[in-house]
């Protein structure tokens, strides 16, 4: 090449001295993946000789070879003055017998193996492999790479409390229809297999990074079960049952699936459906893509017929999306975000002690729904004013704990979808991609309600930007003190909810009471789903929280609410918390204190 003119090193001009070599060759690549991304395809006809047949040749053979549409191409150009025809064509075919015995002696379970650049995500050594290949066969191991951040945490705490059920997920809803069982259960077989995260499992042990490896093969654990000569009553306590050993089960991270099925026939054409899975692996987004790919499945097999979806894109793409990003400047951020934010919000109605520190969290939920004026009009107010009814449902979060804490800047988990704009296709890719980020909001008496409001959709728009950052690095950044959760409450907004009306455009099938359950690390949780009624409901862990508290809270959240649709226009300081119960309550209060100091008045002696 061009080192043989212009370079001068007496080791790099020698090779002018060397013979030209007889053979050249040339592997010019997987020609499909340039397909696929300029949309040019390549035709079947010949383009000819490539340089003219009077051109002197530098090597008596020149071997060009590439794979188009998953086939390798092999070219042999020579010279007819020095091979024959046949001559060549042995020697092609001695290769190509070569090749092929390579490919079986690989293709042998005993000779199987990778090296790191099979898996480069995951950044392992050779020795790695190898120690990973000695729990887990080579021949079934489809991809590794690392996890997410919002993975490694929910690993973590799952870890490190096995018994509690920390992100444990179950569905169960009510199927009611003549079902073709065989065809349901392998219709969720072949999602199964469609999905890469939904054959995944996690190895932690021994590692610096945990990893997950997704396989190329699993069976999804289905269970029919037939309660048809059981009562209503005698159902719903195997029910209860059933859901509470699964809860408590779980489970085991290092075997894959990390998801199972139950069917229980309940009468003729009446079933109770359950599906557990851990968190880990998808998040509430996914829940509608798993859904349709079913159905379609489903009717498929009914139909006899072959189902023909388009490849998914693997949740791995998020991954490498994940290491090319600018972590130095999220970093910056959330350092400048969190500045001089130093002791985190405290509801005050917390009773945290150290002994129920110590004690194993009760989960306990209460709810509240919106009357269906109330919430149209917040939904007109956030559309009126360009902002999301998320930014108002996260307003009224902050200003609650303004006026339970007495501090003017607060600081709250919010979690959010996670899935980057730029990253093509990603509203179609199963796996985990929300993450729960602090967001600190500052209340002033005098401000008025839009402004501010406007204000947090602004905070909430730049926080989407780093959206990506592993919490535990954000705390670590904070002035917090470390061992200090930033905070203890969070809000979740679901405005992904399985779409009814797709669970039920199959006529011959029914789904309704539709039901999940799964818990987080987090003492407190306001969940709030959209709809003509929006709907919050508070998780709370019962050894720190009071039910009656809670329920006082919800009565607050609603007085909040209902203040912002009535008079968008008022100030801060005038949105009032309690509702007229409790201010007649807190009024009688006072007057009974009036009436006493006037029966007890005080004597002054000289």
């Amino acid at each position: 090449g061009i080192l043989r003119y212009l370079c001068e090193d007496t080791a790099v001009t020698d090779i002018q001295t060397l013979t030209t070599p007889e053979i050249s060759f040339n592997y010019l690549g997987q020609f499909d993946q340039v397909q696929l991304q300029t949309g040019w395809k390549f035709t079947s006809e010949s383009t000819g000789a490539n340089q003219s047949s009077k051109l002197t040749r530098e090597h008596l053979l020149d071997i060009n070879a590439l794979v188009i549409e998953g086939e390798l191409q092999i070219n042999w150009a020579y010279s007819s003055n020095v091979h024959t025809p046949a001559t060549v064509e042995n020697l092609a075919q001695s290769y190509i017998q070569v090749i092929r015995s390579i490919i079986e002696h690989c293709q042998l379970e005993e000779n199987r193996g990778y090296t790191p650049s099979d898996f480069p995500l995951a950044q392992l050594n050779q020795v790695e492999i190898e120690q990973l290949l000695a729990a887990i066969k080579a021949k079934d191991i489809c991809a590794i790479y690392p996890l997410s951040p919002t993975q490694q945490g929910m690993l973590f705490h799952s870890l490190y409390a096995p018994d509690s059920g920390v992100y444990f997920e179950q569905m169960t809803l009510n199927l009611k229809g003549h079902l073709n069982v065989a065809a349901f259960e392998l219709a969720w077989q072949k999602v199964v297999d469609r999905h890469s995260v939904l054959r995944t499992l996690f190895v932690w042990e021994n590692r610096t990074i945990p990893l997950q490896v997704v396989l190329k093969q699993v069976n999804l654990p289905w269970n029919n079960l037939d309660w048809q000569g059981l009562s209503t009553t005698e159902q719903q306590q195997q029910l209860s049952e059933l859901l509470q050993t699964q809860r408590r089960l779980g489970f085991q991270f290092n075997q894959a699936p990390l998801m199972g099925c139950t069917l229980v026939r309940l009468d003729e054409d009446n079933y109770k459906f359950i599906w557990s899975h851990h968190h880990i692996l998808i998040d509430g987004w996914c829940l509608s893509i798993i859904f349709k790919d079913v159905l379609s499945f489903y009717k498929a097999e009914v139909a006899g017929e072959t189902c023909s979806l388009p490849t998914a894109r693997s949740y791995r793409d998020y991954i490498a999306w994940l290491q090319k990003q600018h972590h130095v400047a999220a970093l910056d951020f959330w350092r400048q975000t969190l500045q001089g934010f130093s002791i985190p919000t405290s509801l005050v109605v917390d009773k945290l002690t150290f002994q129920n520190q110590q004690a194993k969290p009760e989960y306990k939920e209460l709810e509240l729904h919106l009357s269906v004026g109330v919430s149209r009009k917040l939904q007109y107010v956030a559309q009126h004013h360009g902002m999301t009814l998320s930014t108002i449902v996260q307003a009224v979060w902050a200003l609650l704990l303004s006026r339970y804490s007495g501090e003017k800047d607060v600081v709250f988990g919010v979690t959010i979808s996670g899935r980057p704009a730029n990253l093509s296709g990603v509203e179609e890719i199963v796996g985990l991609f929300i993450n729960t980020l602090p967001l600190r909001i500052q209340i002033s008496p005098q401000q008025q309600l839009i402004p501010w409001l406007q204000q947090i959709q602004q905070l909430m728009l730049e926080l989407q930007d780093y959206s990506y950052t592993p919490l535990v690095e954000i705390q670590a950044l904070s002035e917090v003190q470390k061992g200090t959760p930033l905070f203890d409450s969070i809000v979740v907004f679901e405005n992904y909810p399985i779409d009814s009306s797709l669970l039920n455009e199959d006529n011959s099938l029914h789904f309704s009471e539709i039901e999940i359950f799964g818990q987080n690390n987090y003492p407190l949780t306001v969940m709030v789903v959209p709809g003509d009624e929006l709907f919050v409901k508070i998780r709370h862990d019962s050894t720190r929280f009071e039910s009656d508290t809670i329920a006082r809270m919800l009565g607050h959240l609603q007085t909040i609410f209902c203040e912002i649709a009535d008079n968008s226009s008022r100030m801060l300081g005038e949105l009032p918390l309690l509702n007229e119960s409790e201010k007649q309550q807190l009024s009688n209060k006072n007057i009974g204190k009036l009436k006493l100091i006037k029966r007890n008045p005080i004597k002054v002696e000289n």
